[in-house]
């Protein structure tokens, strides 16, 4: 009986490993496929009134739907322009006035990833 009950829970995990690994197969690492994230763009479109540049490095960003989901949560707030490299675990970052690294950390977490740090503010023109 015993020996039943722990083949039963074997089976119910391997399934559950299966389903996981044919998604990730389909649709990338958070679901993808018919789910895709599309790109939002900045609410302000105007490129020349960002003036500060940021690079972050970002974990847990492994494919274009983890690259567009990063990129319009910068893009939802105020002030905010991002364009992520996926290849680099990075995310480029313009703003129209300087952060603190809290408000970038705070935004990457919130979207479900790991903020692994940030350069300093290089002024743009």
């Amino acid at each position: 009986m015993g020996t039943a009950v722990i083949l039963l829970v074997l089976l119910t995990i391997c399934i559950f490993a299966v389903k996981s690994s044919l998604k990730r197969l389909r649709g990338g690492c958070c679901g993808g496929g018919s789910d895709m994230e599309r790109r939002q763009p900045p609410l302000d479109g105007d490129r020349s009134h960002y003036f500060y540049e940021y690079t972050l490095s970002v974990g847990g960003m492994t494919c274009k739907n983890c690259a567009a989901h990063v990129e319009n949560a910068f893009h939802r707030q105020e002030g905010f322009w991002a364009k992520a490299d996926l290849r680099g675990k990075r995310v480029s970052v313009l703003t129209k006035e300087p952060k603190e690294e809290a408000d970038l950390c705070r935004i990457v977490t919130q979207a479900g990833y790991e903020f692994l740090g940030s350069s300093a503010a290089r002024q743009i023109s």
